[in-house]
């Protein structure tokens, strides 16, 4: 498609968006996805000016790097939706996330390197993945009980204070934590392990191990 597209209208009948469909087109500010798509592919919208994003519950996977470096402040993630590959929102603007109940799996680095403040994990998801908000603003989170496992480098170097992890048995992979300003870990009864570097140059004033 032409570099110089400003908007695009998607027919209600579209069921499926290419990889790379619109990727680099940067002056692309507007493109609502139709609520029957039902493929999104890997870098559908790579590199483009969209701002505002809303994912139907059709689209049951985001295709790798979907959004990357795009200019995405906004996203709905809609109720159907399972899986969030890798990169899909890396290097996008955005400040806030709700990731939906059903997802049950997100790829490397979904949301890392965004301005990211708030970020609400869903009952569905079982782990973090790798890297996933990395280099983020954000400055605390609640991990609930439905995550198992916090993947390596997951929040690393993000502007992390405060982590509240509910599940006890959690497994916390290398690098987790690393780099964060965290002042106070607690960690609950029952946690599997703990890798390698996971709370690495932290600032913590307080910690307890059970």
């Amino acid at each position: 498609y032409s570099m110089e597209l400003e908007k695009v209208v998607l027919p209600g009948k579209l069921k499926a968006i290419a990889g790379g469909a619109f990727s680099e087109c940067e002056k692309l500010a507007e493109a609502d996805l139709p609520s029957g798509l039902e493929i999104l592919e890997n870098s559908a919208f790579y590199k483009t000016g969209i701002t505002s994003v809303t994912i139907p519950g059709t689209v049951t996977e985001v295709g790798y790097g979907a959004y990357k470096e795009s200019q995405v402040a906004e996203l709905t993630l809609e109720e159907g939706i399972e899986v969030i590959w890798g990169e899909a929102f890396t290097g996008t603007q955005l400040k806030n996330v709700m990731i939906a109940d059903s997802i049950a799996h997100m790829g490397p680095s979904v949301f890392a390197d965004t301005p990211l403040e708030n970020v609400t994990i869903g009952a569905g998801l079982e782990s973090i993945s790798n890297g996933a908000f990395a280099n983020t603003n954000l400055t605390t989170v609640t991990i609930p009980e439905n995550i198992a496992e916090i993947g390596e480098y997951a929040f690393a170097n993000s502007m992390l204070e405060e982590a509240i992890i509910e599940r006890n048995d959690v497994y916390i992979f290398e690098g987790a934590f690393s780099g964060c300003p965290l002042k106070e870990i607690d960690l609950k009864d029952g946690v599997v392990a703990i890798s390698d570097y996971a709370f690495y140059g932290n600032q913590a004033e307080s910690v307890v191990i059970p």
